[in-house]
């Protein structure tokens, strides 16, 4: 538009516009009781919420995400990953996502790509990834057979 190119205030009807979305994203993002909160007094679950919403306002097509359940409790996980999934699933976005949280990542994606101090150990859905030997190694401390075969005299 032209008063975006100059930068231009916003009309009156662009303004209500966006109140109404932020209005519908804080109801997605289960903030509506604190519409008139900073966001800076808000607790890290309820931030990292905020933070959510504000990249849905946007209308994505891809969401890049590093690790967005750090620091959550597992409640508060549980709900970024269901409200994650609805992205994906209720309005066609793409969710790429940088986490060690694995249960989290296995709840939430389709398709996972491991890694062990930057090298690819492992892809494939979240049942192929789990039964993978290397991740089980890397992730859960369980040495791989054929290791324990290479180093027995």
């Amino acid at each position: 538009m032209v008063s975006d190119i100059l930068a231009l205030p916003p009309t009156v009807e662009q303004r209500a516009d966006a109140l109404e979305r932020a209005r519908e994203v804080l109801g997605i993002v289960g903030l509506e009781n604190y519409a008139q909160t900073r966001a800076g007094d808000l607790p890290i679950g309820l931030s990292r919420m905020v933070e959510l919403g504000r990249a849905v306002c946007a209308d994505p097509y891809l969401m890049l995400l590093d690790e967005p359940s750090s620091g959550l409790s597992k409640e508060e996980s549980l709900r970024l990953a269901a409200l994650l999934r609805a992205a994906r699933d209720d309005d066609g976005e793409s969710v790429l996502v940088v986490e060690h949280d694995m249960s989290f990542v296995m709840d939430l994606c389709d398709y996972l790509y491991v890694l062990d101090f930057g090298k690819l150990i492992a892809e494939g859905t979240p049942t192929d990834v789990r039964k993978d030997p290397a991740v089980q190694a890397a992730y859960l401390g369980e040495e791989i057979e054929e290791e324990q075969g290479a180093s027995a005299p």
